[in-house]
């Protein structure tokens, strides 16, 4: 019985040092993770966060077990977010789980356009923001949202018409690899339980995810981590007159449905496996915020070349009229464009086209300060400059870009405004118009080099911008400073550069370009600090490693000689 007892307590021992020693103790593939109480959870919360207006029309009702949850829309048009993010769970490279929830949805008044979404990224911060304020039809509320990623569907896509998608945040279609094309339902028919629900299913594969509906395979999109989505969610969207009861939510470790095999539809017209390469680039970016936190007030980040690099990776993703023709330098520090006459049009075409990318992983707050410098050029058709974007929805969020629009071809009639998104804005220092300022009316005129660029800087110093010009003595001149706010940022707050084009035949040129951390006189006044040389390396004599499998042995050794079991190490013969 002693024997027993020892050895009983010899395994006991074992098994608490191999646990204390981290070996062996991560999840397997289909372990579960978490499994979701809407009530009285501590790592997550069944609340609404976010609204495009007062939280009326709407009722959320939780079960007593917290296993199921019931939203109800009572009023149409009407945006809901329930959910959390899952404290403890990060997505990124190499990171693996499967998200289910049943979700059955009935619709309450019959209207068949009540519809939901399940979203598996979040933001702490934007979950847990202040939304009290937000105001119908504010459109910072849905661009703030554009970041989630998920699956969007209706009471028909179960038993009816098809009506299922990938989506980005606040209902709007995404594209997918297979059969989502951003701008219609697709998909197929869905048969419920006798209970009504079926089965909604998000594997998350470090940047990608896939969407299976009852187990079936459904559509495979990216994950943007821009703007800090990389805590793993579990976020529901209830949009228009009805309900939808979400049940079972459950977090398992590993792609459980891919770990079974599958077999991948044909790709979508178009469609691409590179498509998602630049979203992976956007999440291993170099020039990071820690990258910034280290650099000496007045230094250089970066060079902006034009050519696509792990740090910017410039596109068109607005494009109205013809295309420009874009000429990049061999060594990509310059590049100009030049929009050509559409042959079916009288005049000059007008309408926005946006070319550019975010620099980095780089975000504006409140206690950052960079500076932009650049050398320009245009035609007389005028163009402009962006420095801010939400590279994750370049497509749709081109409305919240600040940028200086003017003439700058060399004549006595170049001229400037500043600009959000090509709409002028009022300034607040100098001009303070809205109206386009010639360089020949102000105190110092603009100057322009031989080949007809001029040199602008733009310092963003928290939230506040400043536009400057060099005059003919090469000093910089204030133009104008339009003080911005955090919630005026928060629809496109990374740091970026492109240019926005708005007639056809307009020209513009940029040179030169470079980003810095600090304001202009930080810049002027920035010294390089001094290397030294490292001390030399001085050589330790080794000691045997005690981590590992040796510790492992050793604690072996410990346990069973506390168990009364004699160890003699055996002698070595000569």
């Amino acid at each position: 019985m002693k024997r027993i007892f020892s050895a009983l307590l010899s395994l006991v021992m074992i098994l608490s040092l191999v646990a204390a020693m981290g070996i062996n103790t991560s999840a397997k593939e289909g372990d579960v993770l978490r499994k979701i109480n809407f009530k009285n959870d501590d790592k997550y919360s069944f609340n609404m966060f976010a609204t495009n207006g007062k939280a009326d029309g709407v009722t959320a009702e939780v079960s007593e077990d917290g296993s199921a949850a019931t939203v109800t829309v009572i009023t149409k048009s009407k945006r809901y977010f329930y959910g959390d993010i899952i404290d403890g769970l990060k997505l990124g490279e190499g990171k693996k789980y499967t998200v289910e929830v049943l979700a059955d949805n009935s619709v309450a008044g019959k209207d068949a356009m009540q519809n939901f979404g399940v979203y598996i990224n979040g933001n702490k911060d934007v979950i847990e923001g202040d939304w009290a304020t937000i105001t119908p039809n504010n459109s910072k509320y849905t661009d703030t949202m554009n970041a989630f990623r998920g699956y969007y569907g209706t009471p028909e896509g179960w038993n009816g018409t098809p009506k299922n998608t990938l989506s980005r945040g606040a209902g709007s279609k995404d594209y997918g690899l297979y059969v989502s094309d951003g701008s219609n339902y697709v998909g197929d028919v869905y048969t419920p339980d006798a209970e009504g629900f079926c089965k909604v299913s998000i594997e998350v594969d470090g940047y990608i995810y896939r969407v299976f509906i009852n187990g079936e395979f459904f559509d495979e999109g990216y994950i943007p981590f821009a703007n800090n989505y990389d805590d793993l969610a579990l976020v529901f969207y209830v949009y228009n007159a009805g309900s939808v009861t979400f049940k079972d939510a459950v977090v398992y470790e590993g792609n459980i449905y891919s770990a079974k095999g599958f077999t991948y539809p044909a790709l979508r017209e178009g469609a691409v496996k590179e498509d998602w390469s630049d979203a992976m680039m956007l999440n291993a970016k170099e020039l990071t915020m820690d990258a910034y936190a280290k650099a000496g007030l007045g230094a250089k980040l970066t060079d902006i070349l034009f050519k696509n690099g792990t740090d910017y990776a410039p596109k068109m993703f607005n494009l109205t009229g013809t295309d420009p023709i874009i000429t990049v330098s061999d060594d990509g520090k310059q590049i100009d464009f030049d929009k050509p006459t559409d042959a079916g049009m009288k005049d000059a075409g007008q309408g926005a086209t946006w070319w550019g990318g975010a620099i980095g992983s780089l975000e504006y707050t409140a206690d950052t300060v960079y500076t932009f410098t650049y050398k320009v050029k245009t035609n007389d058709l005028r163009g402009g400059i962006f420095f801010n974007l939400d590279e994750t929805n370049m497509k749709y969020n081109w409305g919240q870009l600040y940028n200086f629009y003017g003439n700058l071809d060399g004549s006595e009639n170049s001229d400037m405004v500043v600009c959000i998104s090509g709409t002028k804005l009022k300034g607040h220092e100098t001009v303070k118009t809205t109206s386009y300022t010639k360089f020949a009316a102000l105190e110092k005129n603009i100057a322009f080099d031989a080949e007809g660029y001029a040199d602008m800087a733009v310092t963003v110093d928290g939230y506040s911008w400043s536009l400057y010009y060099k005059d003919a003595a090469g000093e910089w001149v204030l133009f104008e400073t339009y003080h911005g706010t955090a919630a005026e940022f928060a629809g496109a707050p990374q740091v970026a550069c492109g240019v926005y084009l708005y007639h056809d035949m307009c020209t513009l040129g940029i040179k030169d370009a470079a980003l810095y951390k600090g304001t202009l006189t930080d810049v002027a006044n920035y010294v390089p600090p001094v290397e030294t040389e490292p001390a030399p390396e001085t050589t330790e004599p080794e000691t045997p490693p005690t981590t590992g499998d040796s510790t492992l042995v050793f604690a072996v050794i410990a346990v069973i000689a506390v168990a009364g079991v004699a160890v003699v190490a055996k002698r070595r013969e000569d």
